[in-house]
């Protein structure tokens, strides 16, 4: 063969390899530059901060405060900490830098704890994040809005949260709280009942007006609540109007109720006037007070024929008053209730043994039983020394 004509076939079957080579070698690396899009766009993906649903953002203001105040009161009472005994803020910061930001910790949270422990100042932000509830988030911050109901004649809160995500972890950054007076703000009777379902009982919404200003006031009986009996939630702060308040403001809608509900005194008294009488057995026999309130001594239950006075916890009878309207129907006078009580043989036969005496002060005359068995007394009470008519009975318990 012709060494020229070899060396071109050569020359060809070479050129060929070269331009396969650089073919390949160009798809080659448009694959890798898809595959290297292809990662990057994961990439990207996975660090999009995740968009917060409002359930989510309910679930991290709730939950970070109810595991730092768990903590709180779980390292407190380790510790004694209270009004005697001032708390040691470095047993402290270790063991909530998993809930709060470490400028939250050292500006807000070592203050805050001074007063919280000795109960003289700073309290728990106790929200309620069915009500008006609001939050924004940008990127890894987020900010939320809540409010906390009043817990007396006092006005609620306006709650603002921040908080700051570290290490897939939102903290706490940040808090602020602003009281409701003055404010314009305007809750609705379900928005009203939502506060109150809170801790309160169950509302059961009875009426409405409005005050001085236009604003609204809603009342609502308190089923099976623990303290309140009727209560009114005023619309603009939550303030809560109760007792006294509640009837000065509006006495037709508070309930009319009469207390003593029999008619024989001596036979009947002593089972519906007894010393283990609570507030829930008064309310499921007369229904709801005029008013009830709170005295240095425990609870006031008002009703229109009479007063009872149960202890704080408003588990055990202390007084009852029956007052005119009511004490006047049962006996005539002094010496009625004498041979009742004590002189009536057919009535010896079922009772106690009463002893009793006669006293006079500013408030006039008074004739005291003593019942020596039950440890309790029955004082007839008249503007005249012969007892008629009688104004007032009054059962104590010792």
């Amino acid at each position: 063969m012709n060494p020229i004509f070899r060396l071109s076939i050569v020359s060809v079957i070479i050129g060929s390899m070269i331009v396969g080579c650089q073919s390949n070698s160009t798809h080659s690396s448009d694959s890798l530059k898809d595959k290297s899009l292809d990662i990057e766009t994961v990439e990207n993906v996975e660090e999009t901060p995740k968009v917060l649903s409002e359930e989510e953002a309910k679930e991290i203001v709730n939950g970070t405060l109810d595991s730092l105040f768990s903590k709180l009161d779980m390292i407190g009472m380790e510790h004694s900490w209270g009004q005697t005994k001032s708390p040691d803020y470095i047993l402290i910061e270790n063991q909530v830098e998993n809930m709060v930001t470490d400028e939250f910790s050292s500006i807000i949270l070592s203050d805050f704890v001074k007063e919280y422990y000795c109960k003289c100042g700073s309290f728990r932000p106790l929200v309620n994040t069915e009500v008006r509830f609001a939050f924004e988030q940008n990127d890894e911050q987020l900010k939320i809005t809540a409010f906390e109901p009043a817990a007396g004649i006092l006005s609620g809160y306006k709650w603002e949260f921040e908080f700051v995500k570290d290490k897939d972890i939102w903290k706490l950054h940040h808090w602020e709280s602003t009281q409701l007076e003055g404010l314009d703000i305007e809750f609705t009777v379900e928005e009203a009942k939502a506060f109150l379902s809170n801790d309160k009982g169950n509302p059961k919404y009875v009426d409405e007006y409005e005050d001085g200003d236009g604003n609204s006031i809603y009342i609502f009986n308190m089923v099976n609540a623990p303290e309140l009996s009727q209560v009114g939630f005023h619309s603009k702060d939550t303030s809560l109007l109760v007792g006294t308040r509640l009837k000065n403001v509006n006495h037709e809608i508070v309930q009319n109720n009469e207390g003593i509900a029999f008619t024989d005194l001596y036979f009947e008294s002593p089972l519906f006037i007894r010393s283990n009488t609570d507030r829930y057995y008064l309310i499921e026999r007369y229904g709801y007070p005029i008013s009830e309130n709170e005295t240095t001594e425990g609870m006031q239950f008002e009703y229109v024929d009479s007063t009872y006075y149960l202890n704080k916890e408003g588990t055990e009878l202390s007084k009852v008053v029956i007052n005119e309207s009511k004490a006047e129907s049962f006996y005539y006078d002094f010496n009625e209730v004498i041979d009742v009580y004590v002189n009536d043989p057919e009535v010896w036969e079922y009772s106690s043994e009463y002893t009793y005496e006669k006293k006079s002060d500013n408030e006039g005359h008074h004739l005291i039983l003593k019942d020596v068995y039950q440890k309790s007394r029955i004082i007839f009470t008249s503007e005249h020394q012969s007892g008629n008519p009688i104004k007032k009975i009054t059962f104590t318990f010792d």
